[in-house]
């Protein structure tokens, strides 16, 4: 039996509306439905888009409102008053909160740590020999830059380098001066709702090091912007540290909030973050290169969420580059596409494995194809997801369904089908679930269907048949920001786990890359082409040294990748902006020089450039130089 609720508010986005009409046990039992719930005084966190001012709003409703740069606002209130907010005229549009997951993962061997450390044109040891050192360096980025422009020095002084992370070591002499103080000029740290400036920094430095331990006359210290999981600090040494590519560059480091009932931070963090980077970068009146190096899956992959016109919209206001990894998820089994005819009928099979908490399922399409949808669970029992703008509701065996039949929104002219699985006891049946597609009238047939963060699910959880292409992760999807993908600097292969942007992937149409073959079903010659770039992302090298110790550590993943970029990009701002050779050296400006310098892997099948995998190619900032 489908339980129909009430119609969904057209300015609230499709989750939001599912989210507003869940009852408690349903938010409990879903961490997407519950992401920006405060389960302390029932209030949400939700994101508006509006015009004019928000002062009317503040009066009214007496809510908390942080206005962020471009009419962008974070608003916390409850329920109630979202629905009341969402009718004053000047809001344009509301969102929900998603958490994002920092790209951890893939520790293996291939040392290719600071080979290219941002994309020299010979690798040349100070010995003469090729490759990496006993300690993982590589030989002068900047001898190489400085042969090719007649003496140029780059290092990246001048440029801000902001890390958005898990936080930042402020004991790493990666991070100082000549003189031992440090060059990190704030930290930001959510979690505790405190900003530290350079000379908080420097206090809390010499503390520690004169009693080489964090206490200071017998009491712990509180290090600002702690790193607990050293992510955000080896990001942060790739990109700007001393052995790092900008390693003159200042340094702005946000320790990511969390969100209320997970560990996981939320896309309104990272708007937040983002917001103080580029005030702060304003009030020093330097350009930012800003590194983030994580992502989720809650969308349509083709730039429309609030979070990534608010990245566009930042990058083309001021002189900034956005890095953003392209995530882990090309080998993950979490997305399927297809495109089919009227009349076809298409099967797609999603194996859950037991202890299977909740998962979401998003289906993206044009809305002017019309397709029949149906459920079906393990025992065969098929429901039809009908009921356009309607949330429904219904059971089949342990699992209870929530499901919502879209419409095009005033951002977005796809069409969502939202399905959420959820236990009516401890776990969702575990089995083979089955999405029926039947295309009832069809122009183009396209779909997509995305299963959240493979880091949410379990490992056995996924499409029995995934397809790679479609992969990057929100917000590299975004057309304003540098999406970045990994590879393998040893093999030149490119990394199996990095996302991968549009590809043909229907069963009958061999995919065929833009290489001058007019029978390609689809031509990729497109200034959206994403990822942008490839960078060593598989066993970086990364020496972490205090005053106490040196340290190398093998990392793998798209967040690592992201940083050689991040640097490469301070590197490009200095040369153009603090220097004075081009003073528009930022924005799709940068992105252009990166991708003309960038280099095939030299692997036949990914040596067209560009194409959904390999994007333009690897970085190679020495070419990316103006002529």
């Amino acid at each position: 039996m489908i339980l129909y609720g009430k119609a969904m508010n057209q300015k609230i986005e499709n989750l939001l509306n599912v989210s507003l009409s869940a009852t408690r046990k349903e938010l409990e039992n879903s961490e997407s439905l519950s992401t920006g719930f405060n389960w302390r005084d029932d209030t949400w966190e939700i994101i508006v888009k509006y015009s004019g001012t928000l002062e009317n709003i503040r009066k009214k409703y007496n809510v908390y409102i942080r206005e962020l740069l471009y009419n962008y606002a974070i608003i916390v209130t409850d329920k109630n008053t979202i629905e009341l907010i969402s009718q004053e005229v000047n809001i344009d549009y509301i969102e929900k909160p998603k958490s994002i997951y920092f790209q951890l993962e893939r520790a293996k061997s291939a040392a290719c740590a600071n080979n290219v450390r941002a994309g020299n044109k010979n690798i040349v040891n100070k010995d003469g020999t090729n490759g990496s050192d006993v300690n993982g360096n590589a030989g002068s980025m900047n001898d190489d830059i400085s042969n090719a422009y007649n003496g140029t020095y780059l290092s990246g002084k001048g440029v801000i380098v902001a890390v958005i992370d898990t936080g930042i070591d402020i004991l790493s002499e990666e991070f100082r001066k000549s003189d031992g103080s440090t060059r990190i000029l704030n930290i930001y740290d959510q979690t505790q709702q405190t900003e530290y400036n350079e000379e908080d920094i420097n206090a809390y430095l010499n503390k520690a090091i004169v009693n080489k331990d964090n206490t200071y006359n017998g009491r712990s210290i509180q290090i600002p912007g702690a790193d607990n999981t050293q992510h955000g600090t080896n990001v942060a040494v790739i990109a700007c540290g001393r052995s790092g590519v900008a390693y003159e560059a200042d340094i702005i480091a946000v320790k990511m909030g969390y969100s209320y009932n997970n560990q996981f931070p939320r896309t309104t963090s990272l708007m937040d973050a983002i917001d103080y980077v580029i005030r702060r970068a304003v009030e020093y009146e330097k350009p930012v290169a800003i590194n983030i190096s994580y992502g989720f899956n809650y969308g349509d992959h083709d730039g429309n969420t609030l979070l990534e016109r608010y990245i566009n919209d930042v990058a083309a206001g001021y002189k900034c580059s956005i890095c953003i990894g392209s995530g882990n998820e090309a080998d993950k089994a979490v997305h399927y596409g297809n495109i089919i005819k009227q009349g076809q009928t298409d099967t797609v099979e999603i194996s859950v494995s037991e202890y299977e908490h909740s998962i979401d399922i998003q289906i993206w399409k044009y809305y002017w194809d019309v397709y029949r949808i149906m459920l079906a669970g393990p025992d065969g029992v098929q429901f039809n997801i009908t009921g356009q703008g309607y949330i429904n509701r219904f059971r089949i065996l342990d699992t209870d369904i929530i499901s919502l039949l879209g419409e095009p929104s005033p951002y977005n002219l796809y069409q969502e089908i939202y399905i959420n699985l959820q236990p009516s006891n401890d776990y969702i049946t575990p089995g083979i679930w089955k999405i029926i597609i039947y295309g009832e009238s069809i122009r183009q047939g396209v779909y997509n269907i995305w299963l959240p963060s493979s880091q949410s699910l379990n490992t056995a959880t996924g499409f029995l048949k995934p397809v790679p292409y479609d992969t990057i992760t929100i917000p590299a999807t975004a057309t304003g920001c540098i999406s970045v993908g990994a590879y393998n600097s040893y093999t030149g292969a490119y990394a199996s786990f990095s996302g991968r942007g549009k590809g043909v992937w229907n069963k009958d149409i061999r995919y065929t890359y833009n290489n001058g073959d007019n029978n390609a079903a689809v031509n990729y010659i497109d200034a959206g082409i994403k990822p942008d770039i490839l960078a060593p992302g598989v066993d970086i090298k990364i020496r972490k040294q205090t005053a106490y110790e040196t340290d190398i550590v093998s990392v793998t993943g798209t967040s690592y990748a992201v940083p050689f970029v991040t640097g490469g990009a301070a590197l490009l701002m200095q040369w153009g902006i603090v220097m004075g050779n081009d003073r528009y050296m930022y924005g799709e400006k940068l992105k252009a020089y990166l991708r003309r310098g960038a280099r095939p892997l030299g692997i036949e099948m990914h040596a067209a450039a560009p194409n959904p995998v390999t994007g333009y190619g690897r970085i190679c900032i020495a070419d990316s130089m103006p002529v």
